[in-house]
C-alpha cells in the first residue's frame, strides 16, 4: 500500500483535532526515527511544539539513542510528552523503547502504557498515523488515526519519504 503525502497530511490534521480535544497540555514531541521523525516534525509544527528526534531502531541502522531517552523520561516525570512514530506494526520498538524507560530509568509508576482502553495515568502519551491491531505487545496509542490489521492487509506500507531514492 502507498502512503501519500495527502493521506499523511489528512490524518495529521485529524490527529491535532484529537490531541487539541484531549485536554493535555504538551510542551515537546519527540518522534522515533526514523519513520516517526517526518509526522511527528509536522504535529510539532501544527502543534506549535518544540520538536526532539528519538534514535530508536530495531530494523534500520539498530540505533538506540539513551541520552535522548532519559531526557524524554525526565521531562515525562514532570508534565505530558507525546512520543510520535508512523506506524505500530509489530509493536516491537515501543515494546522495547518502554522496557528500556522500565529497567534502565526506573519507570514503573510513571508507565501504564499497556493497560487495556488506552487510560493513560502517566505522562507519555504514543501517537501513531497506523496501528495493526493484530499485533499483541502493546495496546492502542493514546492518539492512532487509523486501526488496520495484517490478516486483512498484509501488504507492506510504503510511506512517501522511503520513496525519495525510486
Amino acid at each position: 500500500m502507498d502512503y501519500s503525502y495527502g493521506m499523511m497530511q489528512r490524518a495529521l490534521d485529524k490527529l491535532v483535532i484529537k490531541i487539541q480535544e484531549s485536554g493535555y497540555e504538551y510542551n515537546e514531541v519527540y518522534g522515533i526515527s526514523r519513520g516517526g521523525i517526518i509526522p511527528g516534525l509536522l504535529l510539532s509544527y501544527k502543534l506549535k511544539l518544540q520538536f526532539k528526534p528519538l534514535a530508536w531502531s530495531l530494523r534500520d541502522h539498530k540505533t538506540k539513542d539513551v541520552i535522548t531517552l532519559k531526557k524524554l523520561c525526565d521531562t515525562a516525570r514532570e508534565e505530558p510528552v507525546l512520543l510520535v512514530d508512523d506506524l505500530v506494526d509489530s509493536g516491537d520498538t515501543i515494546y522495547d523503547i518502554i522496557g528500556f524507560m522500565r529497567r534502565q530509568y526506573s519507570m514503573d509508576d510513571q508507565l501504564n502504557l499497556f493497560s487495556e482502553h488506552n487510560e493513560c495515568k502517566n505522562n507519555l502519551h504514543t501517537c501513531t498515523l497506523l496501528f495493526n491491531k493484530d499485533q499483541k505487545k502493546v495496546h492502542r496509542p493514546k492518539y492512532c488515526y487509523e486501526e488496520f490489521s495484517r490478516k486483512e492487509r498484509p501488504e507492506w506500507i510504503n510511506f512517501w519519504w522511503e520513496r525519495v531514492n525510486e
